[in-house]
């Protein structure tokens, strides 16, 4: 025996949902009965006002909404101002519908409060399914828009979000980087102060051969390239386009004074410089002078300041 084949029930659409406001009972009558006529499935809410009409948009969001214009407690036109600046209801259309507010000013006070067309009573029915169905159509164009409007938000939001996250993470390695950078300095700076500092006692204690080698080795020693390349390797991973920069604008520019930018960029004092560099202050203020020469800058114009900006 053969085994049948099982076809999946097509899934029925959702009846469309309208809100009818209106205090005529009368209204509610006609207008469910057009659309018995016209074999229209729609789920039709009611309120007799337009306080309770704002209610239940609130809470049932329906497809579309039939508006009157003069109601008790809540006329029409203020449910619809009302209901433009919710952000739960403001993407839902709505169709103003009267029987006295006919004039051509009435109609501009309609539409700048958001309404998307104006039905007249007593209604035809032939006019009023076509009118709710092109306000059912506008309706799903809404809704559609609406939705992308959503997802386009929220995908804005976690990039922001994202964007933050990465941002205050590249600043904490920055941050870190730059105190590793400063903490090297220093010793460097220290380590050259102490054997600056025995070379001079050597100098004064004697002149043996044994001890001129030694400092020797020691001059030789803070001459060393080792503790600088060390140096811009750091130095480069916080200010990655500086040396590049300077070589662009400056290819004048020496080994040495490459150097005193970047200790002026970290904003180093005079004398941890003039450490780092091996250098006494009258040295120091003679690199100073000659690196302003370089840098084409006047007399008038501070280093530190114009080095701190590139």
């Amino acid at each position: 025996m053969q085994p049948k084949d099982i076809h999946p029930s097509p899934v029925l659409p959702m009846p469309k949902s309208i809100l009818l406001a209106d205090d005529d009972p009368n209204t509610l009558k006609v207008v469910i009965h057009f659309f018995k006529e016209f074999k229209k499935n729609y789920e039709v809410y009611h309120a007799p006002n337009g306080q309770i009409a704002c209610s239940i948009a609130m809470q049932k969001c329906p497809d579309l909404i039939m508006m009157d214009w003069d109601m008790p407690i809540m006329n029409g036109l203020e449910a619809t101002t009302y209901l433009k600046v919710q952000p739960e209801t403001q993407h839902i259309p709505i169709v103003m519908i009267t029987g006295q507010m006919l004039k051509d000013h009435h109609l501009e006070k309609a539409f700048e409060a958001g309404v998307v067309d104006y039905i007249r009573k007593p209604f035809n029915s032939t006019e009023l399914i076509a009118r709710i169905n092109s306000a059912l159509t506008l309706a799903e164009s809404f809704k559609r828009n609406y939705a992308q409007k959503l997802e386009i938000e929220e995908k804005n939001q976690s990039l922001t979000t994202l964007y933050k996250k990465e941002k205050e993470l590249l600043k904490t390695i920055i941050d870190h980087k730059a105190r590793e950078l400063s903490v090297l300095a220093m010793q460097i700076s220290q380590k050259n102060e102490l054997l600056h500092q025995v070379k001079c006692s050597l100098k004064q204690a004697t002149h043996k051969d044994d001890i001129i080698e030694a400092i020797k080795s020691i001059e030789k020693h803070l001459s060393k390239g080792d503790d600088w390349k060390l140096f811009r390797t750091h130095f480069e991973s916080v200010h990655p386009d500086f040396f590049k920069v300077l070589g662009q604008r400056y290819p004048q520019l020496n080994e040495n004074e490459l150097r005193l930018c970047a200790y002026v960029k970290m904003h180093l004092s005079n004398k941890e410089i003039a450490h780092l560099l091996n250098l006494s202050a009258k040295g120091m203020e003679s690199a100073r002078y000659r690196l302003k020469k370089r840098l084409r800058l006047r007399a008038s114009q501070d280093l530190n300041q114009f080095v701190a900006n590139i």
